[in-house]
């Protein structure tokens, strides 16, 4: 083990207090899973877990099992990974994250032919736990700080499947800081030349403005101070990303965009735990004061305090002009907030770990780890009313499957693979005779699971089988099986119920049909003619009903073979 390894294993320990068992087995067997395991940057890969860890997941107050999955994030690439064994060490959580990381390494999302909606349901089936998607959020954010060792071609590929896929993902769950972070290192490598440019521009902007921006932010604090409001006022840039999509859909100049910079006052609260009734008056008291004082810009004006975004965001904007009393043509934008919904508005639910463990310390992590996730669950496209868990089923019904052409097929669950060959195209399901699950031969009554990879064999010389609706899953694929069996003359379709008619009356030991069909001379009841008793068979050929059917509706009985 390098010394470096060494040091951040030593930053880590405080944190396993109490667990030196558990720290010693995690010591040893990243050391064993990442020795002689290098990235494309020479970096070992047990340096890059721990790095990670210690940097960016710690300041987040992580409980010990996200800790020891964190620093066996690139287990899977170990040829040495055992999740027995990563059971047997860390526990069944531990091993079902660091699995589910493995699952989300093995697809590559940069599907050319695939909804990116789809991919981002892929990623969240196989996200079987919250705090995978933060660790995977986090490693896609040290990813792009590292694609400089990758060629021109893979950079962009990386970074365009993270502004499409993993974005969308950290800012539906109002984790600010990381989405700000994600798109201005993607869009570095998505558009370099206009990233640069717009770089450029947007210092060469600030050069200018800096001093008066300084003297607006002092302007306002103390305005605000002297009239008796405990506040504190920050300025904020921009993300590049941001003014980057903002000149794209506006066709400005950058010197027309007014909210390059942002004044936040931020109201000081005696408690960060939430907002009383008292703090919220506040806040409105504050954008009254400021508004009598300025003029504003009503279109400008927009309240998430009463109507907080869909992933919880709250704060009062608006627009003044005449501050500093510099240019009364340009607006200053304001955001007006509580220390709360601040520490929100920067780092998303995970704020809530902060607010907890300033207060109550080390033994309430574990309480306020799971308080977060339940807030984060809330913020998902799921069923509120499920319990609160750790574990995560966003979509309880649906898997996703790959093709070995890393398509992306969303089934419902309970698919089997003649589902998946008949979602690829009705020919390879009605020729299909085998399936490839991840490499492995599986007959084709298997039921599919999230993430598997799945390869079609088929044969030309082969047809569907109509026992093949006994267990499959889609309409579709009913729909197909039937249609094809329907095709068919008469005279086949007659022979086809005959032939699973009188398979059933051998299984029960009974007379098998005669010339006249007389088994079949009384159906529901009603005395069938020699034509409707062969309508029935081919009806039966044609898989438009089963056999157990036609048998209990002529027998007047159910049965059992």
């Amino acid at each position: 083990m390098l010394a470096e390894e060494r040091k951040y294993f030593e930053r880590l320990k405080p944190f396993f207090e109490g667990n030196e068992k558990l720290f010693t087995s995690l010591k040893d067997h990243a050391a064993y899973l990442y020795e002689q395991l290098y990235r494309y940057s020479g970096e070992s890969y047990l340096k890059r877990s721990l790095r990670i860890t210690v940097d960016k997941i710690l300041p987040l107050n992580p409980d010990l099992d996200m800790l020891v999955t964190s620093v066996l994030i690139s287990a899977c690439y170990s040829p040495r990974c055992d999740l027995k064994q990563i059971k047997k060490l860390f526990g069944k959580n531990v091993m079902e994250m660091v699995e589910s990381l493995g699952k989300i390494n093995s697809i590559k999302a940069r599907y050319s032919n695939t909804d990116t909606n789809v991919i981002k349901k892929l990623f969240l089936a196989l996200a079987v736990d919250l705090r995978v998607i933060l660790i995977r959020l986090i490693d896609r954010i040290d990813n792009l700080e590292t694609l400089e060792f990758k060629s021109e071609e893979k950079q962009k590929a990386n970074a365009k499947e993270i502004l499409d896929v993993y974005v969308p993902i950290a800012s539906q769950l109002g984790l600010y800081e990381i989405t700000l972070k994600l798109e201005d290192l993607a869009f570095k490598y998505v558009h370099p030349n206009e990233y640069h440019q717009l770089k450029k521009d947007i210092n060469d902007y600030l050069s200018r403005s800096k001093a008066s921006m300084e003297e607006v932010r002092k302007e306002l604090e103390s305005t605000l101070l002297n009239a008796g409001f405990n506040v504190e006022v920050k300025g904020r840039i921009k993300s590049v990303f941001s003014i980057y999509k903002k000149l794209k859909k506006k066709t400005r100049t950058l010197d027309k965009i007014y909210d390059i910079y942002a004044m936040r006052v931020i109201l000081q609260t005696s408690s960060l735990d939430y907002d009383t009734r008292d703090d919220i008056e506040k806040i409105y008291a504050i954008l009254s004061f400021l508004h009598s004082k300025y003029e504003s810009l009503t279109d400008r004006f927009k309240d998430y305090v009463a109507n907080p975004k869909k992933n919880g965001y709250q704060s009062l904007h608006t627009a003044l002009l005449g501050l500093n009393s510099r240019d009364l043509s340009k607006p200053t934008e304001i955001q007006i907030r509580t220390d709360r919904m601040h520490n929100f508005a920067e780092l998303g639910m995970a704020a809530h770990w902060l607010y907890k463990d300033a207060k109550g310390g080390k033994e309430n992590l574990d309480k306020t780890f799971f308080e977060l996730l339940n807030s984060l669950r809330q913020h998902l496209d799921v069923d509120h009313s499920r319990s609160a868990s750790l574990k995560m089923d966003l979509y309880p019904d649906r898997i996703f499957v790959v093709t070995k052409d890393s398509l992306v097929k969303d089934l419902p669950k309970g698919a089997t693979c003649v589902d998946f060959a008949y979602a690829l195209d009705p020919e390879i399901g009605h020729t299909c005779f085998l399936a490839k699950v991840n490499g492995v031969a599986k007959s084709l009554d298997y039921e599919l699971q999230n993430g598997d990879t799945v390869e079609i064999l088929t044969d030309n010389k082969l047809s569907p089988k109509l026992s093949w609706l006994s267990f499959v899953k889609t309409k579709h694929a009913k729909n197909r099986i039937q249609n094809y069996f329907r095709s068919l003359d008469e005279e086949n379709l007659l022979e086809t119920g005959k032939q699973l008619l009188n398979k059933l009356l051998k299984e029960l030991n009974m007379p098998l049909l005669d010339e006249s069909l007389s088994f079949l001379r009384t159906y529901h009841g009603k005395v069938l003619t020699i034509s409707e008793r062969k309508n029935l068979l081919e009806d039966l050929g044609a898989g438009q009903i089963t056999v157990n059917k036609v048998f209990e509706d002529c027998f007047g009985q159910s049965f059992e073979t």
